[in-house]
């Protein structure tokens, strides 16, 4: 987009948990997105700063969850129900889980909480974090080919919806007080739960529905004196650029 205007643009590869700090430092001038689930923690505290501007949101709706390919159907009857997956539990075993089913979650910095929720539902299953979301994506492609049970973390709109046909799962309704009080939830000896049971389908602008946490996906741009950057894309949008 800044390109086709004239701009000249340098892509730079950047952490995405840092990449705020290097906006504050002077180092990259904008982000084209932030999740809100994964990278809100260390963005609103750079917007908090005044270094870092909040430029633009749009309203695509998202969510983000324990998913399955549909052909795990056929050997766990009751899906996409958190209760079936749980009585299927030893069918996504591997060498590893300990005879317990394995859950593929995102990046451990991604904080979505996936041990909480096992441990708030007493599930049993384990947790192994894949340390790149292409990681995932190698795991499903092969899963797939094999026909082998698995279950991991996935979210829409994704290009992967557009490749296998899936469900997430459904886990109970998030409601006032499950993440505070554990004798009002379906597990009262865990001591907390840190994460919603169930994260429903959200507002990018990161709204808040039924109290869970939806996603945010929005623009970033560094703060400077000429906010030369933001003047392109407010440019940009008011001549409905997209």
């Amino acid at each position: 987009m800044f390109e086709a205007m004239g701009n000249s643009v340098e892509y730079i590869s950047a952490d995405s948990t840092l990449v705020y700090t290097s906006m504050c430092e002077g180092d990259m001038d904008l982000v084209h997105e932030v999740w809100q689930g994964a990278f809100g923690p260390a963005f609103e505290p750079r917007v908090e700063e005044g270094c870092v501007i909040d430029a633009a949101t749009h309203d695509a709706k998202t969510r983000e969850e324990w998913w399955y390919p549909s052909y795990v159907e056929d050997v766990c009857p009751g899906l996409p129900d958190w209760e079936a997956l749980n009585d299927c539990a030893e069918l996504f075993a591997t060498p590893d889980s300990g005879g317990k089913g394995r859950f593929l979650g995102g990046p451990v910095d991604w904080l979505k909480g996936d041990q909480e929720r096992v441990d708030g539902l007493g599930m049993d299953f384990i947790v192994e974090n894949a340390g790149t979301a292409g990681a995932l994506w190698a795991a499903l492609e092969a899963a797939e080919a094999n026909g082998d049970p698995i279950v991991l973390f996935n979210w829409t709109p994704n290009f992967i919806e557009a490749m296998y046909d899936g469900k997430f799962i459904e886990f109970p309704e998030y409601f006032d007080g499950c993440k505070e009080d554990a004798s009002l939830g379906l597990n009262p000896e865990e001591d907390e739960l840190h994460e919603p049971r169930h994260r429903p389908v959200g507002h990018v602008r990161g709204h808040r529905r039924h109290g869970g946490r939806g996603r945010r996906r929005q623009v970033a741009g560094r703060k400077r004196g000429s906010l030369d950057v933001l003047d392109v894309l407010a440019d940009c949008f008011h001549r409905q650029c997209r």
